[in-house]
C-alpha cells in the first residue's frame, strides 16, 4: 500500500469545514429539514418508549445491585444470597429481552436516515440534483453495503473497549501506588487518543460506503479511509473530538436534567423527548461535517497525487500513473 504524503495545495483548516458544513446544511434544506423533522419525531416516539418499557425493570434491577456497592444498605451475603443473585439473573434477562427490539430498532433507523442524510449533502456539495425519489432508490441501493461496514464498526469499536478496557484493569490491579496510577492514567490517556483516531476513520469509511459509486463497503471501505485519511489525521481528530464532546454534552445535561426530575414522569417524557431531539439535531450537523471533511480528503488525495505525476479517475477513485513505457500508464493499487 502507497501513501500519498504531500499536496501542492494546503489543506482547510477546521473552521473552513465547519464554516463549508453549515453552508450545505442550508444549501441542502429542501430535503435535510424535512428528513431532520422525520428524523427527530421517529427517534423521540422510540426513545419515549424505549424509556417507558425499559425504565422500571432498570430501576428494580438497580435496587437490587446497590447492596453490592453501598455501606448504607444491609449486606446481601446473607441467607438469601442464592435468591438475591437468581433474581438478579432474571431481571437482567428481562431487562435484555426488553432492550433488544428498540436498540434493532434504533440501530435501523440511524443506519437508513444516515445513508439519507449523507446522500443529500453530498448532493448539494457536488451540485448534482437530488429528488426524494432518486433519494429512496439510492437508499435501496446503498442499505446492504452501510450495514456491512457499520457491522465491522460495531465489532472493532467492541473488541477495542474489551481490549483496552483489560489491559488498564489488569495494570491498575497489581497494586495500589502512585506509579501504578500513573501508569493506568497513561494508558487510558492513550488508549482514548487511539480511540478518537479510529472513530476519525470509521466515519469516513461509513461515508465512503454511502458516496462511492463502486462496491468499496466493509474491509475495502475501512482500508481506503486510511489513504484518505492519511494526511488530514489532526482536522478529522479535531472532528470527532467536537462530535464526542457535543454528544457528551447531550448525555450530561439528560442525566442531570433526568436526576431533578425524580419521580415525575410527565418530566422525564419531556426530558427524554428534549434530548433525543438534540441527539438527532447534533447528528445531523456532524454528518454534515464528516461529508465536507471526505470530499476535502479526497480533493486533497487528487492533488497530492497530480502533483506526483498521477492521472486521477474521479469514477473509479484509483490513481493511475504516467509511465515512460510503450503502455504508457500502469495502474497502481492503493
Amino acid at each position: 500500500m502507497a501513501f500519498i504524503t504531500s499536496s501542492s495545495k494546503p489543506s482547510p483548516t477546521i473552521f473552513q469545514t465547519l464554516d463549508r458544513a453549515l453552508k450545505l446544511l442550508c444549501q441542502s434544506s429542501p430535503l435535510s429539514f424535512p428528513l431532520l423533522l422525520f428524523s427527530i419525531l421517529t427517534s423521540s416516539l422510540l426513545f419515549i418508549s424505549n424509556f417507558l418499557s425499559v425504565a422500571p425493570i432498570a430501576k428494580d434491577l438497580l435496587s437490587k445491585l446497590l447492596p453490592f456497592f453501598s455501606h448504607h444498605h444491609p449486606s446481601p451475603f446473607g441467607p438469601d444470597f442464592p435468591k438475591q443473585i437468581a433474581a438478579i439473573i432474571s431481571d437482567a434477562r428481562r431487562l435484555a429481552a426488553a432492550q433488544s427490539p428498540f436498540s434493532i430498532a434504533a440501530f435501523s433507523l440511524s443506519l437508513l436516515l444516515l445513508i439519507a442524510a449523507v446522500h443529500a449533502f453530498s448532493a448539494a456539495y457536488t451540485g448534482e440534483p437530488l429528488t426524494l425519489p432518486s433519494l429512496l432508490q439510492k437508499i435501496k441501493i446503498r442499505w446492504y453495503q452501510t450495514l456491512i461496514t457499520q457491522l465491522y464498526i460495531l465489532i472493532l469499536t467492541i473488541g477495542f473497549a474489551v481490549v483496552s478496557s483489560a489491559v488498564i484493569a489488569s495494570v491498575h490491579l497489581w497494586e495500589n501506588s502512585p506509579l501504578v496510577d500513573g501508569i493506568s492514567g497513561s494508558l487510558f490517556t492513550a488508549a482514548a487518543s487511539l480511540y478518537i483516531y479510529l472513530r476519525s476513520r470509521w466515519w469516513l469509511s461509513l461515508v465512503i460506503t454511502v458516496v462511492e459509486k463502486k462496491e468499496t463497503y466493509g474491509i475495502g471501505a475501512l482500508s481506503w479511509a486510511v489513504e484518505l485519511f492519511y494526511n488530514n489525521v489532526r482536522r478529522g481528530m479535531t472532528i470527532t473530538v467536537l462530535d464526542l464532546a457535543g454528544a457528551g454534552t447531550i448525555a450530561a445535561g439528560y442525566f442531570v436534567a433526568m436526576g431533578s426530575a425524580r419521580e415525575d414522569l410527565e418530566m422525564q417524557i419531556k426530558i427524554t423527548s428534549l434530548t433525543a431531539a438534540a441527539g438527532v439535531v447534533w447528528g445531523t450537523v456532524i454528518t454534515a461535517v464528516y461529508t465536507v471533511f471526505y470530499f476535502e480528503c479526497r480533493e486533497s488525495f487528487s492533488s497530492a497525487v497530480d502533483g506526483m505525476g498521477y492521472g486521477f479517475s474521479w469514477e473509479k477513485l484509483r490513481p493511475l500513473r504516467i509511465g515512460a513505457g510503450s503502455s504508457g500508464m500502469t495502474a497502481i493499487d492503493v
